[in-house]
């Protein structure tokens, strides 16, 4: 099974870009690629979306199997519980006009509020 790390890695050379080219693009340093690809770092959440929208993939294409999946299953629990309460589906409806880093805090308080 491929790691994140590996995704990465595939996906740079798949591009052609060096490493340096490849940080200088996403604005990090090599050395971040490079330990992520060896598997020694993993980068933020808004990395792994920069990266992705720089080669015109998702961001799930990056992530392992696994870790999607639990993404998605977690997402689906969230969908569910919201659409059996109009007062936060209502709420929710507003998310679609805001930006994006709002979002995750909201996916963040929500898994939160899950774990409770």
């Amino acid at each position: 099974m491929s790691t994140l790390g590996d995704n990465i890695y595939n996906l740079r050379q798949s591009r052609g870009y060096s490493q340096i080219q490849f940080a200088k693009l996403i604005n990090c340093s090599q050395s971040s690629i490079a330990s992520w690809e060896k598997g020694k770092r993993i980068p933020n959440m808004e990395t792994i979306k920069k990266i992705a929208k720089i080669c015109n993939v998702p961001a799930s294409s990056l992530l392992p199997l696994e870790e999607t999946k639990l993404y998605d299953d977690d997402i689906r629990e969230i969908i569910d519980f919201i659409s059996k309460r109009p007062d936060i589906r209502k709420l929710f409806g507003l998310v679609r006009f805001m930006p994006e880093k709002d979002v995750d805090v909201l996916i963040s308080v929500a898994s939160a509020i899950k774990k409770t």
